[in-house]
Order: C-alpha cells, then sequence, then structure tokens
C-alpha cells in the first residue's frame, strides 16, 4: 500500500527552510522503512529553492537521486509544479528524461 502526503496540509508554506524541513521529516520515515510514498501538489503554490533545498534536495544528498526515484512519487503536478521541479533537479545536475 503507499501512502499520499498533501503538500497542502503538512506544509504552511512553499517557499521557506522550515517548511521543507516539515516535509522532509515526513519523507525520512518512508525512505528509513523504504515504503513508497505519493506527494500530491494539489492545490500547492509554487515551490522555492529554499523549500525544495530543504526537503528534496536533502533527501537526495542522503539517499542518492535513484533512491528518491523509488520511494517518492508526486501525483496532482500543475505544468508550473512541473517546470519547477524540473529546473531544480537540473541545478543539482540531475537530467531528467
Amino acid at each position: 500500500m503507499c501512502d499520499i502526503i498533501y503538500i497542502k496540509q503538512v506544509s504552511h508554506d512553499t517557499y521557506s527552510n522550515s517548511s521543507g524541513y516539515q516535509l522532509f521529516v515526513i519523507l525520512d520515515k518512508h525512505f528509513k522503512d523504504n515504503s513508497r510514498v505519493d506527494v500530491s501538489l494539489k492545490n500547492a503554490t509554487p515551490m522555492s529553492s529554499s523549500y525544495l533545498n530543504s526537503s528534496i534536495g536533502e533527501l537526495i544528498t542522503l539517499y542518492g537521486f535513484d533512491k528518491f526515484k523509488s520511494v517518492v512519487k508526486f501525483v496532482d503536478v500543475t505544468p508550473s509544479h512541473a517546470e519547477i521541479l524540473k529546473s531544480y533537479l537540473l541545478s543539482c545536475g540531475i537530467t531528467i528524461h
């Protein structure tokens, strides 16, 4: 079974490091348990690099991008969310096909 996390419910914003860290803490449990999780961006505002650095950036640094892809799946992604995520990953040196 796959859990779903709604960013709108776990973070009061999507632009600060502290809010990104809130998401990191929740997702890190899934990495430690090796359990897959969907992260819903439904009704979430576009994410800043600070938010992404403190959440997915930290997870990728700790566990690697391949592990990240095996645990986390983004759902309910708007075109603007997709562009932000793609740009962020490219800035980290990760190429998305």
